[in-house]
């Protein structure tokens, strides 16, 4: 069979959000996975207990925490976006699915709008015509045109870690 490459199946769980309400809705997806993201939940403990042990025990611990920090790449979460215009249409790259989980407040707080294309079964008549727009975002992502916004990062993890170093420091 000569021709292009066509998947066995194609699989999409992408959202919608006016361009107008992008970074709202990002600076909330960072409160969010801030505060419930599991990686951040640990991160934020082994920091509180670093903070309380003495200065030797706290550098070894803050060390040790950097290090899984490092190591959690896997953990980390970032949305690409496509521009479509007026919109854009947004993947969450992350390990699990607390995008998918909590897209009900998405929707509601900023009018995200599901694009979702399964053929691994039956397609629902509704995400027919999202088949043209899955197909669009290969296309995008074999050319490299999206954007990728980080949400949570090595970096966001610690300043996470060394702000509550800090506080416990001047607080002593």
């Amino acid at each position: 069979m000569a021709g292009a490459f066509q998947p066995l199946s194609t699989v999409m769980y992408n959202y919608r959000i006016d361009k107008g309400r992008w970074w709202e809705f990002a600076r909330a997806c960072r409160e969010f996975y801030a505060e419930n993201h599991p990686v951040a939940a640990v991160v934020t403990a082994a920091a509180r207990n670093a903070a309380a042990m003495h200065a030797e025990e706290s550098a070894a611990a803050l060390g040790r925490i950097l290090d899984a920090i490092r190591k959690a790449d896997d953990w980390m979460v970032d949305l690409q976006l496509f521009d479509e215009g007026n919109t854009y249409l947004v993947r969450p790259l992350e390990r699990g699915y607390m995008f998918l989980n909590t897209h009900d407040r998405w929707a509601r707080e900023f009018g995200l709008k599901a694009v979702f294309y399964d053929d691994r079964s039956d397609v629902p008549s509704e995400q027919a015509p999202n088949r043209e727009v899955s197909l669009w975002c290969d296309d995008k992502i074999q050319s490299g045109e999206f954007f990728i916004h980080q949400i949570v990062t090595e970096d966001s993890l610690s300043k996470v870690v060394f702000d509550i170093i800090v506080a416990a420091a001047v607080a002593k």
